[in-house]
């Protein structure tokens, strides 16, 4: 294993090739490890993934995954803590999580970190990074985690494998600026028990989209991470899970939570449901 220590604008070990090795890295006061050596170089592909209906598009033929499979620049795997791109990083891929989760967050001038998003398994993140072709936040991994890299090189090609993954991104593009805009919803909620809940509900929608269970599941955010994302406190946070579990609408033991009462929880939401 290379272990290589850098400074905030010093040059990485082997010409700035952030995918290799492992580099610890302070960024003003939060410190984060980028990515190990962890390419996947033995893997079932597309057509062996859960998550190609997500990803790829449901319906998908085994000779369209098979050619979809050739854009993928590589497969990675990020232990939990570990950064898959940084502030300023240049944009060559966008990245399907296959399996876990991660966060995208921003770091202040004072060094606090702001987290401004979560992401699951079936979501493509990285679209930051089109425009202005570099990233404006970084990528954290919020447990340990797969995530194939589609080369935006290879998806603007024009073939007919190219223009399958064109249109499932312009449909993840959408779905993201979905998002956004409920986002901007929640956020101008003046009550925080409101945020909190349509978090969950948030949460509980994802999970049951994925297959899992909508009433009961793990959170790997902690309520700090949840409380920056939401603009509040964690003190906060903690006092609106309490509030609800005292209700009897939730039931929590550490990061595990079952939602006791579905109903009750939206009307708490304004019943606006989110996902």
């Amino acid at each position: 294993m290379i272990s290589t220590h850098a400074e905030e604008g010093a040059p990485l070990a082997g010409g700035g090739a952030r995918l290799h090795g492992v580099v610890s890295l302070r960024e003003r006061r939060a410190e984060y490890v980028l990515p190990r050596n962890g390419l996947i170089t033995s893997d079932p592909g597309c057509p062996g993934c859960n998550q190609r209906d997500r990803c790829v598009g449901a319906g998908s033929s085994p000779e369209d995954l098979a050619q979809v499979d050739r854009i993928i620049g590589h497969r990675r795997r990020l232990e939990r803590g570990e950064v898959l791109f940084r502030t300023r990083d240049p944009c060559e891929f966008l990245y399907a999580i296959r399996v876990g989760s991660l966060k995208s967050v921003q770091i202040s001038e004072d060094g606090r970190e702001q987290v401004i998003g979560f992401h699951m398994a079936g979501e493509i993140i990285g679209f930051d990074a089109i425009a202005a072709k570099a990233h404006t936040c970084n990528a954290v991994a919020l447990e340990d985690s797969k995530v194939c890299a589609i080369s935006l090189k290879r998806a603007g090609e024009g073939s007919a494998a190219a223009q399958l993954v064109q249109r499932n991104l312009s449909r993840a593009m959408s779905q993201e600026i979905t998002r956004e805009q409920r986002m901007i919803v929640l956020l101008s909620y003046s009550l925080a028990l409101s945020r909190v809940a349509s978090f969950l509900l948030s949460m509980s929608n994802n999970f049951e989209a994925r297959g899992y269970s909508r009433s009961e599941f793990l959170l790997r955010m902690s309520r700090a991470e949840i409380g920056s994302f939401l603009g509040m406190t964690i003190e906060t946070v903690s006092r609106s899970l309490s509030e609800l579990a005292r209700e009897g609408i939730i039931e929590t033991d550490q990061r595990h939570l079952r939602i006791l009462d579905m109903e009750r929880l939206r009307k708490k939401t304004r019943r606006i449901a989110m996902i």
